[in-house]
């Protein structure tokens, strides 16, 4: 998928990508994620299992700054709730946050 998103589909309009993306397996999509940061030259840590991550599905590191990963594919918008949750649990571990999403932000979720 990196390759195709790279070359061939990179001209495709939005709406036709964020399809794409909102139909892969929530595995491949965090693999995606994580091998794009990856080839960005950032330093990525996978987690050792997907089941049971404790809402961490990875980590990489920016600018010498830890960044704790969490990727959502919504079809709809995406739930304040979730990324609350998260912010939570990064605040918690004295790290910043990635919340990498498909969905539409609503109101209730702007400026979280």
């Amino acid at each position: 998928m990196a390759e195709q998103l790279r070359g061939r589909d990179r001209s495709q309009p939005p709406q036709l990508l964020y399809a794409r993306l909102r139909a892969m397996d929530p595995l491949a999509f965090e693999e995606l994620l994580l091998e794009s940061l990856e080839r960005r030259g950032h330093k990525v840590t996978r987690n050792h299992r997907y089941t049971g991550d404790g809402g961490i599905d990875g980590q990489v590191v920016i600018e010498g700054a830890i960044w704790l990963i969490q990727a959502k594919r919504y079809a709809g918008i995406i739930r304040p709730d979730h990324v609350v949750a998260f912010q939570t649990l990064c605040q918690s571990r004295g790290c910043r946050s990635l919340f990498i999403h498909t969905g539409r932000t609503g109101l209730e979720a702007e400026g979280l």
